[in-house]
């Protein structure tokens, strides 16, 4: 729920800020940056406290209490393309066998950083990272493995081999249900994102008829009202795709539409204009200029937002 990380961790940095506790503040602003990039954008997130940071001094982040936020702006920073300030920033990480679940995230964005510009270090680094959470161990090494599995996905996808993708989506998906304490999906962000991978590489992999047999599965859920997140617009998105790709007359628009508005929801630009443009384009085919056009405006002033 990292709503709810958000709405604490805001509490907290007020309280932190109003009673000069800096090693407080710098802990909730940690939390505050990575429950946002969880979801949603984290750059205005880490934008804003980086503009507060002055107020503690010019070494701020030398200290211990900031470890966690170090590790936070460096997944936004590498998410930004801004890799070697991601590596800086985990440099200064010292990690011990104190906080387990920190050393695994120090090795995750290390990890993230390796997708961008090491290619031939991701393996090695993925596997540090799963090893760290298997260590941490519980429903908490679950979901980080879940994570994990979600980047070696993407990694397969993209260098060419979707079926080894399709593989490591499914073993997150498993993951996920492991760690289930309760009722209700662990981490349904999470879930959105690896579902919305596996689908993608069942289509890159031909296989058309298991993608469409996921759609069918998941089509009744994304009915459902959600809170809105960057990853369930995402899968919404990747559904209407593999159901337009299989059948050319589908009608995607409520779901486009949905996925539109969970991008604006939780404020990620440049997925809103991907998603504005599909639908402008699909109004435009159905001949409802009017309304095509507004979504294309729309989708243009996302893509501002998002260059800004």
């Amino acid at each position: 729920r990292p709503d709810l990380t958000a709405e604490l961790a805001a509490h907290v940095l007020e309280e932190a800020s109003v009673a000069g506790q800096q090693d407080r503040w710098l802990a909730a602003a940690g939390w505050a940056v990575h429950a946002r990039a969880a979801t949603g954008d984290g750059r205005d997130a880490a934008c804003v406290v980086m503009a507060a940071l002055p107020r503690w001094g010019s070494d701020a982040l030398a200290g211990q209490a900031a470890h966690r936020l170090r590790v936070e702006l460096a997944m936004v920073a590498a998410g930004a393309g801004e890799v070697e300030s991601a590596r800086r920033l985990l440099a200064e990480v010292d990690v011990h066998d104190s906080d387990p679940e920190l050393a695994a995230d120090v090795l995750c964005a290390q990890a993230r950083c390796a997708v961008e510009d090491a290619p031939d270090e991701v393996g090695g680094a993925l596997d540090a990272a799963d090893a760290a959470w298997a260590r941490v161990g519980g429903s908490a090494g679950e979901l980080g493995g879940a994570s994990v599995a979600l980047m070696r996905a993407v990694v397969e996808r993209r260098a060419g081999r979707p079926a080894a993708a399709v593989d490591h989506a499914a073993d997150g998906l498993a993951g996920l249900e492991r760690g289930r304490t309760g009722s209700g999906t662990p981490s349904a962000h999470l879930a959105a994102a690896l579902a919305a991978e596996w689908i993608s590489a069942l289509l890159d992999a031909g296989r058309v008829g298991e993608a469409r047999d996921g759609c069918s599965a998941l089509l009744p859920r994304l009915s459902e009202q959600a809170r809105p997140t960057r990853q369930l617009a995402l899968l919404r998105l990747t559904v209407a795709r593999a159901l337009a790709a299989q059948d050319e007359q589908a009608d995607t628009t409520q779901l486009l539409a949905q996925a539109a508005d969970d991008a604006a929801g939780s404020d990620v630009p440049d997925l809103e204009a991907v998603c504005r443009t599909a639908l402008g384009a699909l109004h435009e085919r159905a001949n409802r200029l009017d309304v095509a056009l507004a979504e294309l405006q729309v989708g243009v002033e996302a893509e501002r937002r998002d260059r800004g």
